[in-house]
């Protein structure tokens, strides 16, 4: 937490917890906090997994980096993404080979009625198209998650 205060003088944290994100049996450390700028919304977290080598926690990148995340812990899941006025993105992260990986992206612009959702698969090679309404969080059906407006 100290670490967190030190990169992030402007932010507080809106809580932290200890969770298993890498199933093998250690907690790892979770800070989530609000982003200070941006037009959509903005929950983040910075990730720090637990190196028994070393009995310290270690910066995930991978994971800090993902806004409005959704951990889906059973399921062996993550989701996050970030929609402002203009676009955004997001991915659907899974466990596979004992590391998390992207299995689905995609993006949207903000194009009135017609908007176009690209969903790609980055494993199989596969890009989608979908049309619907431009909303600030992702229809279910391109991206689950439990973030609310």
């Amino acid at each position: 937490m100290n670490q967190f205060y030190i990169e992030n003088d402007l932010v507080s944290p809106d809580y932290d917890t200890l969770i298993d994100l890498t199933y093998d049996g250690n907690k790892d450390y979770v800070i989530g906090y609000y982003g200070r700028s941006g037009t959509g919304i903005k929950n983040r977290v910075k990730v720090f997994f637990y190196n028994i080598e070393y009995n310290c926690y270690i910066l995930n990148q991978q994971l800090s980096d993902l806004p409005n995340p959704t951990l889906y812990i059973k399921k062996k899941k993550i989701t996050g993404f970030y929609i402002g006025n203009g676009g955004g993105g997001g991915r659907l992260l899974e466990w596979l080979n004992n590391k998390w990986t992207t299995t689905k992206e995609f993006e949207v612009d903000n194009d009135g009625d017609t908007t176009k959702w690209k969903i790609s698969y980055p494993l199989k090679n596969k890009i989608e198209i979908k049309v619907r309404p431009y909303r600030m969080i992702p229809p279910e059906d391109i991206l689950e998650s439990d973030i609310k407006m």
